[in-house]
């Protein structure tokens, strides 16, 4: 079994205590520490063709599990931060000693040795993906009411990897802001309950986007504070004999930085990736999966099973040159999704694939819904769809109620968490948005998720308006004008916008023009349908255009389709027909 105190103990000692490795070239040797005591002894016997790297080349233990690297210039580390010389741990095996150093450009060449000791790895394992914890955005609680989770799952968890953007605002703000914010997240992370490995993001690289507060040639500006308080750039290790790997998000191109994996990083994972065999089971982790072109080509090319990222702050599984992804939503504040709040992934891999369960941070029972999410709509031919956490098998019964109608609905307890679908009856549902919540019970307490969701059941409840309403949209960068329909209404064609934009729409929305349009009251029904359809461009292709929220102000009170996430981080792009529903009665 894995050993986790020794780990984090060791981790804390480099990254705390230990002097950066005055050395351009390292050397040493990767033994079996066969009394773990962390110290090569005579009689312990080195291990050939063990991976060790500097995060921009990789080089191969001989027989007697000796290596030697002359470490290479990393462009990224151009403006600050130190580089590492790593082992890429080989399955069935566990460091007994540090398994990352740092290393300065002095002369000498150092010894630096790796002990390994045998781990029993198998199928099926369980390991938890996090990220975005910006520490301390939200509170300090945040990351400590994650670590407590971590730590209340106990011998289930093998290990935890965080995807970027450790802390807060560092890139942005000033020096003491930077150092309180890493200050912060080392003293969270000592002696965490498990191993971690760490990814950067975006907000990871210290004061490069900050206006003052920052003294360019100081040893912590750019990745100097990641370098000293999280580690090495790149890593790759082997567990149970599935390959983990992970790159940085932070392209440095003269004396500009921008966000995506960069080119070096892309050529050390086609280093790292190339010698596994064709059918390797991959997971890639990295704080979003975009960058240079060299590292979607990377991508396409492997057989990687799974990227693992953060950057958007949602729940969402999407795909990445042709591979599958899945964002880790955020230990500290998230994005819009009314069904999500701050959390974590649980990753379960067997010998017949994975399965993950985004759990609520600080939720002993959290419940989260598959089918429908915000942008969904459920109609009487839908299940809802979803899962819980009850490791024990504590709970006896789930309830689905939507409006006054309530139904129990079963569900099948797995390894992971208990998984549930339910065809609801909801005939006697009028359409709309309806509050719907989901709870489950051990017979003692219970526990519940709720939110609103469009409901379309093919039962228009009775309305009738009695003055006329307004509707407004909040759009940005229309080129050339849109359509607009309203209830069947004929299609209106609109004009230009007064904000122009270039085809290239992007969060964050700089500004937004409101456009306003009355809706007699004989047109206006309990539940509207909005319909908004680009317009084809010279040369044929269609305009892109943003649209932020969608209102209409009736009776005194505003009523909005809440599959929008309103707010400048989140435009809706339409270049497609987009149809929003907006119900002025919603509830009932």
């Amino acid at each position: 079994m894995m050993r986790r105190t020794l780990f984090a103990a060791s981790l804390w000692i480099i990254l705390s205590q230990a002097s950066p490795v005055p050395a351009q070239s390292v050397c040493g040797r990767v033994f079996l520490d066969a009394d773990a005591d962390g110290a090569w002894d005579e009689g312990e016997s080195g291990v050939a063709g063990v991976a060790v790297t500097d995060g921009v080349q990789i080089v191969r233990t001989g027989a007697d599990g000796s290596y030697r690297l002359d470490v290479a210039a990393d462009p990224v580390l151009a403006q600050g931060g130190s580089a590492t010389v790593s082992i890429c741990l080989p399955s069935g095996h566990w460091p007994t000693t540090p398994w990352f150093a740092r290393v300065e450009k002095e002369s000498g060449e150092p010894a630096v040795d790796f002990g390994l000791r045998p781990d029993e790895q198998a199928l099926p394992f369980t390991f938890v993906h996090g990220t975005d914890c910006h520490v301390p955005r939200g509170g300090e609680e945040k990351f400590t009411g994650f670590r407590r989770d971590v730590e209340s799952l106990g011998a289930a968890v093998r290990f935890a990897i965080l995807t970027g953007d450790l802390v807060d605002l560092s890139d942005s703000q000033t020096f003491d802001q930077g150092r309180m914010q890493y200050d912060t997240f080392t003293a969270h992370v000592k002696d965490f309950p498990v191993p971690l490995f760490f990814t950067s993001g975006n907000h990871d690289v210290a004061g490069v986007r900050a206006s003052q507060g920052w003294d360019r040639e100081h040893p912590l500006y750019a990745y100097g504070f990641y370098t000293e308080r999280a580690g090495p750039l790149r890593w790759s290790f082997d567990y149970a004999g599935i390959h983990f790997v992970g790159v940085d998000f932070n392209q440095l191109e003269g004396d500009k930085w921008s966000w995506g994996v960069p080119e070096v990083a892309a050529r050390w994972l086609e280093a790292d990736l190339k010698p596994l065999p064709p059918h390797a089971r991959i997971f890639l982790f990295v704080h979003f999966p975009s960058g240079c072109e060299l590292f979607q080509k990377v991508v396409e090319k492997h057989s990687v099973t799974q990227i693992f990222h953060g950057h958007d702050h949602v729940d969402r599984a999407t795909t990445f040159a042709g591979k599958p992804c899945l964002s880790g939503g955020s230990i500290s504040q998230m994005f819009g999704q009314q069904d999500r709040s701050c959390g974590y992934r649980l990753v379960r891999v067997s010998d017949s694939g994975m399965e993950s369960f985004y759990r609520a941070t600080g939720e002993p029972h959290a419940i989260a819904l598959d089918y429908p999410r915000p942008r969904q709509a459920v109609g009487s031919e839908n299940a809802v769809r979803g899962s819980f956490y009850d490791p024990e098998g504590k709970i006896q019964k789930l309830l689905i109620r939507v409006g006054d109608h309530v139904e129990e609905a079963p569900f099948l307890r797995g390894p992971l968490c208990a998984r549930f679908e339910a065809k609801l009856e909801l005939s006697r549902i009028d359409e709309g948005i309806r509050p719907m919540e989901v709870s489950v019970t051990d017979g003692r307490e219970s526990w519940k998720m709720a939110g609103s969701y469009l409901f379309l059941t093919g039962r228009r409840g009775e309305y009738s308006a009695s003055a006329a309403a307004r509707l407004e949209l909040d759009v940005g960068g229309v080129d050339i004008g849109f359509e607009l329909g309203i209830n069947d209404a004929r299609l209106l064609h609109l004009g230009p916008t007064k904000l122009r934009g270039d085809g290239e729409f992007s969060p964050p929305v700089k500004g937004t023009e409101v456009i306003a349009f009355e809706i007699p009251a004989e047109r206006l029904e309990r539940l509207n349908r909005i319909e908004l359809r680009a317009l084809p461009k010279d040369g044929g292709a269609l305009d892109r255009f943003a649209i932020l929220d969608a209102r209409i102000l009736c009776g005194g009170k505003t009523y909005r389709d809440i599959r929008i996430d309103s707010g400048e981080h989140h435009p809706r792009i339409v270049e497609k027909p987009l149809t929003s529903w907006i119900d002025v009665d919603p509830g009932r």
